[in-house]
């Protein structure tokens, strides 16, 4: 296949939303009211995707849920990782892939902007080297294929937009002004009441059934 007939997958940034959510339908997140990204790629004949993932969760909560989104099955965070950080340890159920035919032969090409691009990073790490962690306290019969490594054929090219790969100024000055805790509160707060009104799943989603 020609570079062109891979499908392109946007996973969004901090506090971002992809195709799933009813936001996007009001406010695209790529591209906003400028240019719907997805429509581009596909008006030059390349299949695009916005995945979604937790807008505020870690890259690896984060590139879990893009593989079981990508495949079509449970997010699974992982034995060891979900006891060690006190979780359940399967998050929700994709009924289907986001696209049909995902293999070496259909390879993806991947885009991730801003904390995307750290997500995308840790997903083509997993998917290549997986988790030894992961490996010896899962019996092979269970273990996520994204654990086992050896995948790195699947995916084509990476491309992160804006990602702060090296750590962002942003944290840097709120630790300065001593404000990290209240930054903290206010997006717990904000996930607390969003999280659990009408909104959720509608309009926005949290991707926080494992909490």
């Amino acid at each position: 296949m020609d570079n062109s007939d891979y499908p392109v997958i946007l996973v969004h940034g901090m506090f971002g939303w992809g195709a799933d959510e009813g936001i996007n339908k009001k406010i695209p997140y790529w591209g906003a009211n400028a240019l719907k990204v997805t429509d581009f790629f596909e008006e030059h004949g390349m299949e695009c995707y916005a995945a979604s993932v937790g807008p505020i969760s870690s890259a690896w909560d984060r590139a879990c849920e893009l593989y079981a989104r990508l495949t079509g099955t449970t997010v699974d965070y992982g034995k060891a990782h979900s006891e060690k950080y006190g979780h359940r340890r399967f998050g929700r159920k994709y009924d289907k892939p986001l696209f049909d035919g995902w293999s070496s032969e259909k390879k993806i090409h991947l885009i991730g902007h801003s904390f995307g691009g750290n997500t995308v990073r840790m997903f083509v790490y997993l998917m290549t080297y997986g988790s030894e962690e992961e490996r010896k306290a899962t019996g092979s019969d269970e273990l996520s294929g994204l654990f086992a490594g050896g995948r790195e054929s699947l995916i084509k090219t990476v491309v992160t937009l804006c990602a702060p790969h090296n750590g962002t100024v942003a944290f840097a000055v709120a630790r300065q002004y001593g404000i990290v805790k209240i930054l903290e509160a206010v997006a717990y707060n904000y996930i607390g009441i969003a999280g659990r009104s009408k909104l959720q799943g509608k309009f926005v989603d949290f991707h926080c059934e494992h909490l």
